[in-house]
């Protein structure tokens, strides 16, 4: 008779001498019911959520086939996890309790062994789904270390985290974290510390302090160094987010090897630099680069700041600095701009900025200024926030119905990237990188395009939306298209759109350098910078002396919303009374 334990791989441990149960094989009652659940078995530990799911007619034909047989217990348990994983809670506790307690034929109530301890991992599993979350601790905890197939211990290790931490057992939760870390799978490491790494911002930072403490006490740092990186790293986030200057050093002092790329951030806290200085005629702008429309859209920026500001020639001065996406990267880099004597900061490049770049404003007293509008709302009440740009969603839905109103039925978009989630009511959003083709969009019964603000792939799309007859709308500052389709709708504002044969005054010192015409984003930047500089040129320099340099930020926002400049994108000369650059947005032929 050949067992199923070598095909699961999971062995219950235990059974001595001192009167405890003896785990029991998990064995067929015939070599026939062995057969035929081995290759069952195998598919399901190696299969995807939906093939285990399609899975359970086999395993219930196996049940009825073989009745009586000990391997249908087997059977029921893994019905029982496709039972928990598509939220069916109630099946799969029928599946594991059976016909009731005491009953040999009851996976959760039968004896000790493999099918048993995987019964009682999926009971807990229910348990924590149901929010019992104690029950759950309690069925699950004398599991741990014991289930040695790959597929059982993740399970186990991820039910035993989630657990603690609906039980607020905080300790506990980061101890189990260490152990799904440490037991993870050969190849999945990575998904798993991205797990970790997530679950461990749910965990109070006093908790997290005394675990790293106790890892140091214990002598335990070397032994678990990547468990003590992503605590350490995971404070470090709370204490730059609350600006606790205090625990920045003890972090520093103590840990410092441990926060890898969060060092930096931590540092300048725990030195009370984040306020930095501001030095004369200095603006700051902060990249994008995570995505190839962002590292594009970027350069446009700092071409058009280049070109406002005036250099080569003139004594102003431009510091760059780019972040990801998260909050944490993004405070670093306005740090750092801060440091480096930025008195006003350029931003909303990444639309997955702005949130963050908003707060720092109103938390720091630093003047910003937004090329796309923050949708959070953190910055509505902030005298430090100004926005330049116009909010791309509303320019892409007002071609839109444009088009619409000209009988289109299924609009598409192309361009750069939008608010984030923005763009939910028009039709699919494709970038320019990796452009669709004309059968995916009959797919999608597209029938209208629009090329939005600063989309780069304009001439490609009249060729596509020709081939498959869809009406196009250019949106602001396409500049590469040549001439639009007869009768498409063009918007305009400002100096776009741009006639070559007769230039807008306001751009004939761009054009007479030999430059390209200049698109949406280079007129932002120029704008931007046109605005700044008119707010950091005669501002005087500052140590860091934190009342010294909130007077020179505050002088600076003051001096934003006096500007008077001409710009390229908008016929307003500034913000007059309100933090939005007025711009008359209209469409044209």
């Amino acid at each position: 008779m050949i067992s199923l334990v070598a095909v699961l791989g999971v062995l219950a441990c235990g059974g001595d001498s001192t009167g405890r149960e003896i785990p029991q094989p998990t064995l067929g009652n015939s070599a026939e019911s062995e057969r035929a659940l081995r290759p069952l078995v195998r598919r399901w530990k190696l299969g995807t959520k939906e093939q285990r799911q399609a899975l359970d007619g086999r395993f219930i034909d196996f049940a009825k086939r073989h009745e009586g047989d000990a391997l249908v217990r087997l059977a029921q348990v893994l019905r029982a996890f496709n039972a928990v994983s598509r939220s069916d809670l109630e099946q799969a506790v029928q599946l594991v309790e059976g016909p009731g307690a005491g009953d040999p034929r009851s996976p959760l109530f039968g004896a000790a062994g493999t099918t048993r301890d995987l019964a009682m991992l999926a009971m807990g599993a229910v348990e924590r789904r149901r929010g019992e979350y104690q029950g759950a601790l309690l069925r699950l905890r004398p599991l741990l270390h014991k289930l040695l197939d790959g597929f059982a211990t993740t399970m186990l290790n991820e039910e035993l985290v989630h657990a603690a931490i609906g039980a607020r057992q905080w300790l506990d939760a980061v101890t189990f974290m260490e152990v799904w870390q440490r037991e993870a799978e050969p190849g999945s490491e990575r998904d798993v510390s991205g797990r970790v790494k997530e679950l461990l911002a749910r965990v109070p930072r006093r908790q997290l302090l005394s675990s790293l403490d106790r890892r140091v006490s214990e002598g335990r740092i070397d032994d678990d160094r990547d468990m003590a990186r992503l605590i350490a790293q995971q404070v470090a986030v709370m204490v730059v987010t609350t600006r606790d200057v205090n625990l920045a050093r003890k972090l520093l002092d103590r840990y410092g090897p441990l926060l890898g790329g969060y060092g930096e951030a931590v540092a300048r806290l725990a030195v009370d630099t984040a306020r930095g200085g501001v030095l004369a005629r200095t603006v700051g702008v902060l990249m994008g680069l995570r995505t190839t429309a962002l590292r594009r859209r970027s350069a446009d920026v700092v071409r058009g700041m280049s070109f406002g500001l005036g250099i080569p020639g003139s004594d102003a001065r431009l510091v760059t600095r780019d972040a990801d996406a998260e909050a944490l990267d993004v405070r670093r880099a306005l740090t750092e701009l801060a440091g480096e004597g930025a008195a006003v900061i350029v931003a909303g490049i990444d639309p997955e900025h702005n949130a963050e770049v908003a707060a720092y404003a109103r938390d720091e007293s630093l003047p910003v200024l937004l090329l796309t509008p923050d949708g959070s709302g953190v910055g509505d009440m902030s005298p430090f926030v100004f926005t330049v740009g116009a909010d791309p969603d509303d320019t892409v839905a007002l071609l839109a119905r444009q088009l619409e109103a000209n009988g289109a039925r299924s609009v598409a978009t192309f361009g750069g990237p939008l608010q984030p989630g923005g763009q939910p009511d028009i039709g699919p959003n494709w970038s320019c990188s990796g452009l669709t083709t004309a059968p995916e969009l009959r797919a999608a019964g597209v029938d209208a395009v629009v090329v939005h603000d600063g989309g780069y792939c304009s001439r490609q799309l009249v060729a596509l939306a020709s081939s498959v007859g869809a009406r196009m709308a250019v949106g602001l500052g396409v500049t590469t298209l040549g001439d639009p389709p007869a009768g498409a709708p063009v918007l305009a504002s400002g100096v776009f759109p741009i006639d070559l044969a007769s230039p807008d005054a306001r751009i004939t010192a761009w054009l007479s350098r030999g430059r390209d015409v200049p698109n949406w984003w280079v007129a932002l930047g120029h704008d931007a910078a046109v605005i700044g500089w008119s707010a950091v040129q005669d501002l005087k320099e500052s140590s860091a002396d934190r009342g010294e340099v909130k007077a020179r930020r505050v002088e600076a926002a003051s001096a934003l919303s006096a500007a008077r400049v001409t710009l390229w994108s908008s016929d307003a000369e500034g913000f007059g009374d309100q933090q939005q650059l007025a711009r008359e947005i209209r469409v044209s032929r």
